[in-house]
């Protein structure tokens, strides 16, 4: 009975870890950000976020990767790729990029408090 109370929330598991080394134009508005990966992977379609001095500045997902002009969809520790953000300028070099997915609980649902009222009499 007392997992069945434990609350279990989405827990963020970071995959693959960056440093901005370049910044580029984009054609369209925003920039492209030519990273170094320096921990596990950075996959296209996952969720990314640029990490500045201040803290985190960016977060959306990893629509293109690209090395040497070649679209990839995996990019891992060592290599140099491209990731373009759209709608964002303001990437600077030294900047950190993380990528990460959501983990899901084991029963697949989250506890919720149901929205009713109750009252006592006394």
């Amino acid at each position: 009975i007392a997992e069945r109370l434990v609350v279990t929330e989405p827990q963020e598991v970071i995959t693959g870890k960056a440093k901005v080394i370049a910044t580029f134009k984009a054609k369209q508005k925003g920039i492209i950000i030519g990273c170094e990966v320096t921990e596990g992977v950075l996959e296209k379609g996952k969720a990314l976020r640029v990490i500045t001095a201040m803290g985190p500045a960016y977060s959306g997902t990893i629509g293109s990767l690209q090395i040497e002009n070649h679209s990839v969809k995996i990019a891992k520790k060592g290599q140099q790729v491209g990731i373009e953000i759209r709608g964002w300028k303001k990437a600077k070099i030294g900047d950190r990029v993380e990528c990460y997915e959501m983990d899901q609980p084991k029963n697949g649902q989250l506890w919720q408090a149901k929205s009713r009222v109750l009252r006592f009499k006394s």
